[in-house]
């Protein structure tokens, strides 16, 4: 071989290499990376005494997309839960702003209520929200979860108006089901060989982060039919009216309602569920508070203001106040979230790598909350004494 020829040989040897090193480097940092600034990769196992699908215990989730917690998954799943002796236990209920992966376990809800009523009440506060929930699932749950704690009280904290309202659907919730079986075999192994930044970065590739279903593409290889385009716009007709027909006559606890959820007005929609939580509050058969938390205020040209949903949070205290039941309290905290922004230039929601006032609740806006559940606490159970 002449010289040429080997200096050509040893130059492919060499370019070779690099790309090889060059590769193996990037995956290195890509993985490394991922074990800190990515979050981790959720596993989920069914619960047989809650009847459920939740969090694995033992796991330790970090959280890098909204805020910045570390929670450790206590047992049942019940993220930043460690069981305390106590005489008394009050479950709360919400959706992922109650859950609160985005804070540390020393800011999540259901510690700050435990830190502030733990020992004065002899008080263990179990937090069973779980991310994209609503009251049809809360409601579901509690018979399971009423056998296994004998809870002396249950709180529920509605940051939208909708996942109330939904207990009036006859339909089961579509986005708490596509975390309804446990995480497959491939999701285990990804989670145990610590590939969070290549896990993630394939889900937002392959996956639609509205339904957690396979993306589709816009296009298809192959001759395109001539009835193609008549054929969807027909097959999108049929599927907008059954979705239609299945939401036509949402059930009640006095019978159907003979309009859909979609057609009712925010009045309608109070009165029907009103009935709807007297039903409830017998299943319960102990205290309930029903906390209305606001979705603002938000910055808006540097002043705060309040979501319009936000405006229809008076009424529906009112109407459960009206009830004139004392086991079931309602509190509206609108006050209290404009009090922080207006005397402290404070936001209940948002974190420093998002948008401020919006996205979950952070440490402020749990405060907030987590007083006024001890203020109700203490006036349930210290009268009780």
């Amino acid at each position: 071989m002449t010289t040429p020829m080997r200096w050509a040989a040893g130059l492919r040897w060499v370019v070779g290499l690099r790309w090889v090193v060059g590769l193996l480097g990037a995956f290195a940092v890509t993985w490394g990376l991922g074990r800190f600034a990515v979050d981790s990769i959720l596993v989920r196992d069914r619960d047989v005494a809650l009847d459920t699908v939740s969090l694995r215990p033992g796991d330790r989730i970090r959280w890098r997309s909204e805020g910045y917690g570390d929670t450790l998954v206590g047992p049942h799943g019940l993220p930043g839960w460690t069981p305390r002796e106590a005489g008394r236990r009050v479950l709360l209920w919400g959706d992922s702003q109650v859950e609160g992966l985005c804070l540390p376990d020393n800011q999540k809800l259901h510690r700050q209520v435990i830190d502030l009523i733990g020992d004065e009440l002899d008080c263990d506060v179990l937090p069973l929200a779980k991310s994209g929930t609503d009251a049809r699932d809360w409601q579901a749950a509690i018979p399971p979860a009423k056998r296994l704690w004998s809870p002396n009280g249950h709180v529920w904290v509605i940051t939208e108006l909708s996942d109330l309202e939904a207990i009036l659907e006859p339909i089961p919730n579509p986005t708490a089901y596509r975390w309804n079986e446990p995480s497959p075999r491939f999701v285990r192994v990804a989670k145990r060989i610590g590939a969070d930044a290549f896990f993630a970065g394939a889900k937002r590739l392959l996956l639609d982060p509205d339904t957690g279903a396979l993306r589709r593409l816009d296009f298809r290889l192959g001759p395109r039919s001539g009835n193609s385009q008549s054929n969807t716009r027909s097959g999108d007709s049929q599927s907008n009216t059954r979705s239609g027909d299945s939401q036509a006559n949402p059930r009640s606890g006095d019978g159907d309602y003979p309009i859909g959820m979609s057609e009712m007005t925010r009045e309608q929609r109070m009165v029907a569920v009103t009935p709807r939580l007297v039903e409830l509050r017998r299943q319960i058969d102990t205290f309930w508070l029903i906390v209305f938390v606001p979705q603002g205020p938000t910055i808006d040209r540097g002043s705060g203001m309040m979501h319009l949903d936000d405006y229809s949070l008076e009424d529906y205290v009112h109407a459960i106040t009206a009830l004139n039941d004392k086991g079931l309290v309602a509190i509206d905290m609108r006050d209290d979230f404009l009090s922080l922004w207006q005397n402290e230039l404070r936001l209940p929601r948002g974190f420093h790598n998002g948008m401020p006032g919006a996205g979950h609740l952070n440490a402020d806006g749990n405060r907030l909350i987590a007083a006024k559940i001890a203020q109700a606490l203490r006036k349930r159970f210290g009268e009780a004494r």
